[in-house]
């Protein structure tokens, strides 16, 4: 099954959209058509299914031709899905996303001028607001203490999103995230050993910085 990249030569670089799904088949749909909405021209769209029994596969199948479709043989969680994802990438860039959400049509355009402007970036996530109401902030990044676990979602209810137009620095993304397929090979996959299910963002992002900061 061909994933959804254009054939003509393109200078964008390649963004491989991997979306993780468990028995979420309608949520997954709606991602999907949001995602095959974006204005950005050159993607791939890898759906990693863990083991649905609502008929995901089938409808992916049916509604969404050109989407690659991984089936993990048994189930996995999170981490290990979106490693397999991973190695079905083509692109240089990957772009992480949940079954649930919703993407805007220039997320991943500009997302990719985050994560291509510096090359300290290395991962970018977006604002994300509630679906369905409006302009109230959801997530706009993170800050955690690895020693107390203490998470805080920065933005969290708020609904002034100009004080967001300026990239913030956050300690990992959930959700949504992009990430240069360079950093993988510094400091290896998700791990989904330890965080099978959850914090393996958490762990990720830590690492990350580690690599950057040597601290963290």
């Amino acid at each position: 099954m061909k994933a959804s990249v254009s054939t003509t030569r393109r200078t964008e670089p390649l963004v491989s959209v991997v979306i993780p799904t468990h028995n979420r088949k309608l949520k997954l749909v709606r991602c999907l058509s949001s995602v095959l909405s974006s204005s950005y021209p050159n993607i791939e769209v890898v759906v990693v299914d863990d083991c649905s029994t609502d008929g995901t596969i089938a409808e992916v199948e049916e509604s969404f031709p050109d989407v690659k479709i991984i089936a993990n043989a048994k189930r996995s969680l999170a981490a290990h899905s979106r490693n397999m994802g991973l190695a079905e990438a083509r692109g240089e860039l990957v772009f992480f996303v949940d079954d649930d959400n919703i993407i805007h049509t220039n997320a991943i355009t500009e997302l990719v001028k985050a994560v291509t402007s510096d090359p300290t970036i290395g991962v970018a996530g977006p604002v994300m607001y509630y679906a369905g109401s409006g302009k109230r902030i959801w997530c706009a990044g993170v800050r955690r203490s690895y020693l107390t676990s203490k998470t805080k979602f920065v933005g969290r209810n708020e609904v002034d999103v100009q004080q967001f137009k300026t990239p913030l620095e956050s300690d990992d993304f959930p959700n949504a995230f992009m990430v240069q397929r360079s950093v993988f090979n510094k400091i290896g996959l998700f791990n989904e050993t330890e965080f099978p299910m959850a914090y393996d963002e958490a762990d990720f992002g830590r690492r990350r910085k580690r690599l950057i900061t040597g601290s963290g």
